[in-house]
């Protein structure tokens, strides 16, 4: 929804992921976060079409996770699945934006807008105490990549809720069981909204095209998710 949006309003999109995606709208460079040099390579790939292209804004959204049992209890007690949690979640993602700014920061005119995603979990503490606490460190990141006023560099937060995507549980659940699906909603979102992801995505580009009033603004489009605490 995002590039589709993004690329909709004269955007040129990028997809840098281990998954092809199923679009016309977007170029794909392959990319898996476990293998540095397939890091390494996407990253110069990416640098090139930057290079070669008359551009004057990039605008950077990093949508890093993925499933890892988080919700049902099936971290294994071996510190390596903690590390990967922190990885995908807070080390990837800060690494990532550093990498790319200090290779283009002297390219003339060109300026970067960082979009991270954050969770309701940091509020509502609904989640293992790995993934909250990574959730949390970007945030904090986030917050010291402002305070470092890049001039040619803007970022932005949002924390999201329940989001109405086609390949995850929730929208299943909605379509097979409304009934249970409702009692998570009344749960755990206030304003009784199942996220539509083009409605997010549009706000979210509407927010981009204000350079100076979204640097360092954090957005929470939880629906309230963010600020109901775990039920005890």
């Amino acid at each position: 929804s995002l590039s589709q949006v993004f690329s909709s309003n004269g955007y040129e999109s990028y997809h840098l992921s281990r998954n092809c995606p199923n679009f016309e709208h977007s170029k794909h460079i392959y990319m898996d976060i476990e293998l540095q040099q397939s890091i390494d390579i996407a990253i110069d790939t990416l640098l090139k079409e930057i290079n070669v292209g008359n551009i004057d804004l990039i605008s950077f959204h990093f949508m890093t996770g993925g499933s890892l049992g988080l919700y049902l209890n099936q971290i294994a007690s071996s510190p390596k699945k903690y590390n990967e949690i922190a990885f995908h979640n807070l080390t990837f993602p800060l690494w990532f934006t550093e990498q790319i700014y200090s290779k283009l920061k002297n390219k003339e005119n060109l300026k970067f807008h960082f979009n991270y995603y954050f969770s309701a979990v940091q509020g509502s503490l609904d989640a293992h105490p790995m993934y909250v606490a990574s959730k949390s460190g970007l945030e904090s990141a986030f917050k010291a990549l402002v305070c470092q006023r890049n001039l040619n560099a803007s970022y932005s937060g949002y924390v999201l809720g329940i989001v109405d995507v086609e390949h995850k549980y929730l929208h299943r659940l909605s379509k097979e069981n409304p009934i249970a699906f409702d009692e998570i909603l009344n749960a755990k979102i206030p304003n009784l909204n199942f996220a539509d992801k083009y409605d997010i995505a549009k706000f979210i580009y509407s927010a981009s095209k204000h350079f100076t009033l979204s640097n360092g603004m954090i957005v929470d489009i939880s629906g309230g998710g963010s600020w109901i605490k775990m039920s005890q």
